[in-house]
């Protein structure tokens, strides 16, 4: 059996209502256990995906469609935003690096000179 495509958004409808009252949800979060919000009382529950498909009555509304991937050549960067002095090693200062040649962790605080 396939798994019910889901979406960020969609509201549900479940066969148990929950204790305030309400069986509409909004879906919060998804993965092997999808995020709920209760419509009326603003709870928040987790279930695990099996079995929210089987306590599933139905779809209210869908979720707005994902968003698709952006092509690699269809945004960000160009080449010519680049600056070619950035990426050269000879860019580098030599005080910006470790004794060792490699560059400095910034979380490992700098070692006393011997």
């Amino acid at each position: 059996m396939n798994p019910i495509n889901l979406r960020r958004g969609d509201i549900l409808r479940l066969r148990r209502p929950h204790p305030c009252g309400n069986d509409l949800f909004e879906v919060v979060r998804l993965g092997a256990d999808i995020g709920l919000h209760c419509t009326r009382c603003g709870r928040r529950l987790l279930l695990a995906r099996s079995l929210l498909e089987r306590r599933m009555e139905g779809f209210v509304s869908r979720g707005a469609d994902p968003q698709p991937p952006m092509d690699m050549d269809g945004g960000g960067l160009g080449d010519a935003d680049i600056d070619a002095d950035l990426l050269t090693p000879s860019a580098l200062r030599a005080d910006d690096l470790s004794p060792d040649g490699m560059d400095p962790d910034p979380l490992d605080p700098p070692r006393p000179a011997l």
